[in-house]
């Protein structure tokens, strides 16, 4: 079988507390910080393999209505954002989420991250912009 191959940037996420790792996690494509870990996080609550999707839009729906931004800084080599900061997704690839272009400047062979930070934003303005 004759194919072609691509050298492809991969991402590691370290949860740092006092100082210390205490875990990694490494990512091929776009890793998801504070809303959207906050609805993974809430749909492995559920039970149900069975109807997963079903069980994802809940989640989703849940965490929509109650998820509130966290003051953070975010601090990269050229520019430093201090913000209550809705969600960030960091990117190696474009899209994710059933095709959703979450990071459109994404290329996953330029050996760089983009990143994509979501201000508090009111959840009416969101769901205008999702639409």
């Amino acid at each position: 079988m004759k194919g072609n191959f691509l050298k492809h940037d991969i991402g590691l996420v370290e949860s740092i507390q006092n100082g210390n790792v205490v875990d990694q996690r490494y990512f091929i494509n776009i890793a998801g910080f504070c809303f959207d870990a906050a609805v993974i996080n809430e749909t492995t609550k559920g039970k149900s393999r069975l109807f997963a999707s079903i069980t994802y839009i809940f989640s989703l729906l849940k965490v929509l209505f109650t998820y509130k931004a966290h003051k953070m800084s975010i601090i990269t080599k050229n520019k430093t954002i201090e913000d209550s900061i809705f969600t960030i997704a960091v990117g190696i690839g474009q899209y994710n989420g059933n095709g959703m272009m979450q990071v459109p400047m994404g290329d996953p062979t330029d050996g760089l991250f983009d990143i994509v930070s979501i201000r508090k934003i009111p959840i009416f303005k969101l769901m205008l912009r999702s639409s």
